[in-house]
């Protein structure tokens, strides 16, 4: 294997280990920090034993219901893989109120640990290939190595460390920049809440001396959305930029996708592409659509999402007047429907702005409505949903509607006792919930009107109807939604938590089950909410759904139906 997956491999063992997961343990707290972007990481102690802790900077009330270096305390949550620095955390998703009696069943800090390095160590040996980028020799002896990924198309940023005990040697000098495969054993140092792979015995350590005959260059992968991009001066990816709102490459990609329909196929494209005027000026437009003879016939240039200010504009104008190009498109949004088009006027020098319509006449091709169609749109946001301004919002319930952990704390919490009563009375009414199905209750104190509590299935490998549950779970919130006039609502990545559903089939599956419903319910001429979001919390399930956005032709905020 490679450093990627056996970081995933390790994630599945952890996963599938009921003790690991959602469980309550107990210990002091010391040495108590912040990070920076505001996640609280502590230290839970048991005697000799001690674990690293983290509250990740959206959960606000849990960190501030933590008490003070030296309490004896209970939290609930669960072993959470840090990829890039081999390291694991105890995640902490709940902590008693004052006055709550101790939870049951619950584990002390030495059962914790022992049960996860008992469970790695259970395991069959492992076998991964990789690059040292660092070695050293800790204070009691062990040869420690980190590996990372050797081929550029994977994760480089992924981390792994190897352990040679004091008293094996390496049979070669172990270096920087050298590849290696390495067999041994998953095991954790607990002193550091590390996980490691702990070689055995010296032949289970070999130098990969043999060199790959190089091949015809290879376009570069991003690390976050893993789709190929050009080796430019930036070594950005123009696809996604890192996948962040702060960058202008999501709207690149939106432009690019419009490009790409049918309907200019008689055209090519290229990226950065290079404009020089005077003797020493020289540009590189975001996209240039070339025509059969390679010459360039309309210039883009995009800007963040957000972009304040007419400058790009201009610099658009800039781009444009060089070149043979007459036409223009300026984006700083996903949404064609938004794009500022123009056409330059050479009698009068100037550029006259035209709709998209008169746009695409120009280049000879059919053109769109320029009014869009009645649609839904879809919204990526990270973030918290209790805090979304909608009409509803979704909440991941419990079959049996008592207070859950995770989401369905933090919305109970925000939203009062109100939303208590009002899913009680459902289970006096109709009894539980069971998976699929969605009830609506009140949104009590929250901004939203209601919330839509929705039961995900629990993960046993996807042959016991997951997916279908999952789906409807999604497309009965959506029902409801439709049933109670709800004109906007939020949903989180139901299942994907506590219920252990991959995050990466259980986005597919969202995503494709509300674009399933919104647009069999407009056929059928009914009405629909007209802004879905899906807010993530956790930063990799915001990257799975942008990757995913992508797959299907989308934008961080796009229109369907």
């Amino acid at each position: 294997m490679n450093v990627s997956r056996i970081t995933q491999h390790l994630k599945n063992i952890i996963q599938r280990k009921p003790n690991l997961q959602d469980v309550w343990i107990r210990g002091e707290i010391s040495r108590v920090s912040r990070t920076p972007n505001g996640t609280l990481n502590f230290i839970l102690t048991d005697r000799d034993k001690k674990i690293e802790c983290v509250i990740f900077n959206e959960w606000v009330s849990l960190q501030e219901n933590l008490p003070r270096v030296g309490s004896n305390v209970f939290v609930k949550g669960q072993i959470y893989v840090y990829d890039t620095i081999s390291e694991y955390r105890f995640k902490v998703t709940d902590i008693p109120r004052t006055g709550d009696a101790a939870p049951s069943p619950s584990f002390s800090v030495n059962d914790l640990t022992t049960t996860l390095r008992s469970t790695l160590r259970e395991q069959p040996a492992v076998e991964v290939q990789g690059e040292i980028v660092n070695v050293f020799v800790s204070q009691a002896g062990f040869t420690i190595l980190k590996l990372r990924n050797v081929n550029m198309d994977e994760q480089a940023d992924e981390v792994i460390e190897c352990t040679l005990p004091p008293e094996i040697d390496s049979p070669f000098l172990l270096r920087r920049e050298d590849q290696v495969i390495v067999k041994g054993i998953l095991d954790t140092f607990t002193d550091a809440s590390t996980y490691r792979i702990k070689i055995g015995n010296a032949n289970n350590i070999v130098q990969v001396t043999e060199q790959p005959t190089p091949g015809p260059p290879v376009l570069n992968r991003c690390r976050k959305c893993h789709e190929h991009f050009n080796r430019l001066r930036d070594q950005l990816c123009h696809i996604c930029y890192y996948a962040s709102l702060t960058y202008e490459g999501i709207v690149v990609g939106a432009v690019q996708r419009y490009f790409d329909s049918p309907k200019f196929s008689n055209f090519s494209t290229e990226r950065e592409y290079r404009i020089t005027w005077g003797t020493n000026g020289e540009g590189r437009a975001d996209i240039a659509l070339l025509n059969s003879e390679g010459n360039p016939v309309a210039i883009a240039e995009c800007k963040k999402i957000g972009y304040d200010g007419n400058d790009g504009i201009v610099q658009l104008q800039g781009y444009i007047n060089p070149t043979v190009a007459k036409l223009g498109l300026f984006a700083d949004n996903t949404d064609p429907y938004e794009w500022t088009f123009l056409k330059k006027n050479d009698e009068l020098h100037r550029f006259d702005p035209i709709t998209r319509a008169q746009f695409e006449r120009e280049l000879g091709v059919e053109p769109a409505p320029e009014i869009p169609p009645t649609q839904t749109r879809l919204e990526i946001i990270q973030g918290d949903i209790v805090e979304s301004e909608v009409d509803a919002i979704v909440n991941a319930a419990k079959a049996e509607l008592t207070r859950g952990s995770g989401v369905d704390t933090a919305i109970r919490d925000a939203g009062g006792p109100e939303i208590d009563h009002a899913c009680e009375n459902i289970i006096e009414s109709e009894g539980i919930c069971l998976p699929g199905n969605a009830v609506i209750t009140t949104g009590g104190n929250l901004y939203a009107r209601y919330v839509i509590h929705a039961v995900g299935p629990m993960w046993r490998g996807g042959n016991s109807s997951e997916p279908e549950q999952l789906a409807n779970c999604y497309k009965n919130s959506l029902r409801l939604a439709v049933e109670n006039g709800v004109r906007s609502i939020a949903f989180p990545a139901i299942s994907t938590g506590n219920y252990l559903y991959p995050i990466e089939e259980a986005t597919f599956i969202a995503l494709n089950a509300v674009k399933e419903f919104v647009e069999q319910e407009q056929q059928n001429s009914e009405m629909v909410p007209e802004r879905i979001q899906f807010v993530l919390f956790d930063e990799e399930a915001y990257n799975c759904y942008i990757r995913e956005f992508s797959n299907l032709g989308f934008g961080l905020s796009c229109l369907i139906g």
